[in-house]
């Protein structure tokens, strides 16, 4: 009876020693899956931005800078033919 005790001890121990590798196997294999997954989920999303501002944000942004200038040059003619107009009263 002794020996099988004994006989039971080293498996036992070998066995919880395999679980223990094993189970820090599993947690590298799943933090390394988890590290590719983030990394890969943040990538597409970096894609997705830059696709949106080049073919959405900088097509507005140009045509809002063309009408500004065309007002501003809208402007400055107007404010010219006033003092044009002015000038011709005086």
């Amino acid at each position: 009876m002794g020996m099988w005790s004994g006989e039971h001890k080293e498996p036992s121990e070998a066995t919880a020693n395999d679980s223990a590798s094993l189970n820090g196997l599993v947690g590298d294999i799943v933090d390394d899956v988890s590290h590719q997954l983030h990394a890969g989920i943040m990538k597409s999303a970096r894609r997705v931005l830059i696709d949106e501002i080049f073919s959405s944000i900088l097509p507005d942004l140009i045509v809002s800078k063309k009408t500004e200038k065309q007002l501003a040059a809208k402007l400055k003619n107007q404010v010219t033919k006033v003092c044009f107009i002015y000038e011709g009263f005086v």
